[in-house]
């Protein structure tokens, strides 16, 4: 888990979640945010958060039904 957030200021959450976002475009689906505030940035870094989920979720997926029985 990745902290996101805490006693970093808001411009440095921002690069922070949007340097965690460009790891995740190199097929790094093991991130996950901590995130404890409820601004505009938490909300960000929440929808990054739900995407790598559902990402890790649909390549499962694929795995499970092209892996030979």
């Amino acid at each position: 888990m990745q902290q996101a957030d805490g006693d970093l200021a808001p411009g440095e959450r921002t690069l922070r979640v949007f340097e965690i976002a460009s790891n995740t475009g190199d097929v790094d689906l093991t991130n996950k945010i901590q995130i404890t505030s409820r601004d505009e940035i938490g909300q960000l870094a929440r929808s990054f958060d739900h995407m790598i989920g559902r990402l890790r979720e649909a390549l499962a997926l694929v795995e499970r039904r092209t892996t030979p029985r």
